[in-house]
């Protein structure tokens, strides 16, 4: 993610070099499914140990949470914006300088939000829903949970909420001409939430089995996968490079929304979530020789020692990324500093990750030595 998003300002080939080329899968996607998977088996978790009020109480104590980290960086922001006034005006501050108090105001009310900082207001209306989905799965209401979740993201695909937003816009205008908007439409995209939370919970109680992963026919159906997700990313550089027609491009887009989740990008999403968990699960033991290359190179990456620790902060990590890519953004403005430069500035942006999880990690552990002397 920080490297996707920097390199829209540094433009380098290393930049270039991810699945947000090839492919309709991105980070944020995985963002949000995980996010869902951890937050199901954690708080199922608390939910049977201690029970419901126990988990309410948590997921509320992780939400005031993750909404101070997002108004710290809108109010951060915002001085910046003040401080560089007229010359940040056409960049990534922009919104800030034009509207300060309007916009900052609809940002912390988590209903508008600047580029790159749309994903952790997602996050808190999702988690929000999170004790009355969990309930539901206790109850044996999974398949009524699913329904609902495919008919909101069915609406999502309608166009209804933008045109209830650009209502809302219309009749504020007058007082506040603000963008409402967080760039992702959540009708459309807690479907992958909904599931990551489900397999969660699943995991939490003990009743999720990948064995039938390890079947020979599975074998059959990851390779046809496989097909799907190469012919999806030669097709997204069709899209995205006017190979067929900038016409057909343009169609394709106007009828395929990423803001709203749309097919193409749930269907690709699933293929690739497939492909990887079958990977990691039965890869090894594979007939075809590049599949268990694959296996042993995704367990590898999983497993490595530095994303592990980045993962284990990934909330910090998230929001000094936001920091460090506005700051490039800021620096480096309408150009490009050249491919050397740029690709040097591109592994100091991946590289500085590790400093809030570093920070993170001693001050984590410092509190932990602090209560275990207190109980002492």
């Amino acid at each position: 993610m920080a490297i996707v998003h920097s390199n829209e300002d540094l433009k380098t080939l290393l930049g270039k070099l991810n699945h947000h080329y090839f492919g309709w899968v991105e980070d944020a996607q995985g963002f949000i499914f995980i996010s869902g998977l951890v937050v199901g088996l954690v708080y199922a978790g608390i939910s049977i140990r201690s029970g419901d009020e126990a988990m309410r109480s948590a997921v509320w104590k992780r939400i005031r949470t993750i909404y101070k980290y997002q108004a710290s960086l809108i109010i951060l922001m915002l001085f910046v914006a003040l401080g560089l006034g007229v010359s940040a005006h056409n960049g990534i501050l922009a919104h800030f300088i034009e509207m300060p108090v309007s916009f900052t105001a609809a940002s912390l009310m988590l209903v508008a939000a600047s580029r790159h900082m749309g994903i952790l207001p997602m996050y808190i209306y999702f988690m929000a829903l999170t004790p009355l989905i969990l309930i539901a799965f206790r109850k044996k209401w999974g398949l009524a949970v699913a329904i609902i979740s495919g008919i909101i993201w069915m609406l999502a695909q309608t166009g209804i909420s933008s045109v209830a937003v650009e209502a809302i816009e219309d009749a504020i205008r007058p007082v506040a001409p603000l963008e409402l908007g967080i760039f992702f439409n959540i009708a459309g995209w807690q479907v992958i939430y909904v599931g990551g939370l489900y397999l969660g919970y699943k995991l939490a109680n003990n009743e999720l089995s990948l064995e039938w992963l390890k079947k020979p026919e599975i074998e059959v159906a990851a390779c046809f996968t496989f097909v799907g997700i190469v012919a999806f990313g030669i097709f997204d550089r069709i899209i995205f490079n006017d190979i067929i027609s900038e016409e057909f491009s343009n169609k394709f887009f106007q009828s395929n929304s990423r803001e709203s989740f749309s097919p193409i990008y749930l269907i690709t999403f699933l293929l690739d979530l497939f492909f990887i968990v079958w990977i990691l699960v039965a890869g090894s033991a594979s007939r075809i020789a590049i599949f268990r290359v694959g296996a042993r190179f995704c367990t590898w990456l999983f497993n490595l020692p530095i994303l592990v620790f980045l993962g284990q902060y990934s909330l910090q990590v998230f929001a000094f990324h936001v920091v460090v890519v506005y700051a490039v953004s800021l620096v480096i403005g309408e150009h490009p500093p050249g491919q050397v430069v740029g690709t040097i500035v591109l592994l100091g942006v991946a590289a500085s990750l590790y400093i809030p999880a570093r920070i993170q990690s001693v001050r984590v552990h410092r509190n932990k030595r602090r209560g275990e002397a207190v109980r002492r």
